[in-house]
C-alpha cells in the first residue's frame, strides 16, 4: 500500500507541475502584451519538463515492482 501513496504522490507532483507549465505560458503571453506583466514573470520560476519526466520514470519502476510482486 505504501506503493500505491508513493505513486499518487508522482502524479500529483507531475500534474501540478504542468498546470505550472501551463500558467507560466500563460504569463509569458501576458507579458508580451503588456510590459507591465514581466513583473510577475520575474518571480515565477522556470517550469521543470525534466522534474515531470523524473515523476513519470519512477512511476513505471514502482508499477513495475508491484508487477513482478504479483507475480510472486
Amino acid at each position: 500500500m505504501a506503493d500505491m501513496e508513493f505513486l499518487r504522490r508522482l502524479l500529483t507532483d507531475a500534474e501540478l507541475e504542468l498546470k505550472y507549465m501551463e500558467m507560466y505560458q500563460e504569463e509569458t503571453e501576458r507579458a508580451r502584451k503588456d510590459n507591465a506583466g514581466y513583473a510577475r514573470l520575474w518571480d515565477m520560476r522556470a517550469p521543470s519538463r525534466q522534474r515531470i519526466r523524473d515523476d513519470l520514470r519512477m512511476i513505471r519502476r514502482v508499477t513495475m515492482d508491484i508487477e513482478r510482486g504479483l507475480g510472486r
